[in-house]
């Protein structure tokens, strides 16, 4: 029987719930802030799409203040800017919230924060930013790839808080070029390509 979208998530914050925290996956450098982000940039690089983690892009908004922020989309995926939200910040109607309310807000301050992941949204969809939540059927599917293709574990590997985790903060290109040159973590490294079931 085929778990379903829920279960598959379930099952990964049960098993490691530090990794439902932000920037807790680290996968040789670059670091993620949700598992669906993870796992779209795993299926586009196991299924050879162009897919870049994206540190430079960005772009400001304004507040209801008139104080700027910046938003840098995740990823740029075949030549497009893409962001993976989670679907309980949006509402029904489709804008954006902050689902959390910090307790010592006032209902002022809470409808600011509110406000503030709105604009955001604005700004990405009038930069042409493709907004994809994490039940949205591709990310789904790429869920259930990474799920399926190497084991439901196989992502708390890259918490990083995992002791084991040789991916944090290195990658190939680090270990090669180090002065010493050699991974000052014991073991083999591991990657996609040797951990297919």
């Amino acid at each position: 029987e085929t778990p379903s979208f829920k279960e598959m998530i379930s099952y990964i914050r049960e098993t490691n719930p530090e990794l439902f925290q932000s920037k807790k996956i680290v996968y040789y450098g670059l670091s993620f802030d949700s598992i669906p982000e993870f796992c779209v940039f795993i299926y586009c690089m196991d299924a050879w799409i162009p897919i870049t983690r994206n540190y430079n892009i960005g772009f400001d908004y304004i507040d209801n203040k008139g104080n700027i922020h910046s938003v840098y989309p995740d990823f740029i995926i075949n030549g497009k800017l893409v962001e993976i939200k989670g679907a309980h910040f949006f509402r029904e109607d489709g804008t954006m919230y902050l689902p959390y309310r910090n307790p010592n807000w006032s209902d002022e301050q809470y409808e600011y924060m509110c406000d503030l992941y709105e604009r955001k949204r604005q700004c990405l969809i009038n930069n042409g930013v493709l907004i994809y939540k994490d039940t949205d059927p591709w990310v789904v599917e790429c869920i259930r790839y990474v799920y399926f293709t190497y084991g439901k574990n196989w992502i708390n590997l890259f918490s990083k808080s995992n002791p084991l985790n040789i991916c944090y903060g290195y990658s190939p290109f680090d270990i090669i070029n180090s002065e010493d040159g050699y991974c000052p973590v014991e073991g083999l490294g591991l990657s996609s390509f040797n951990l297919q079931k």
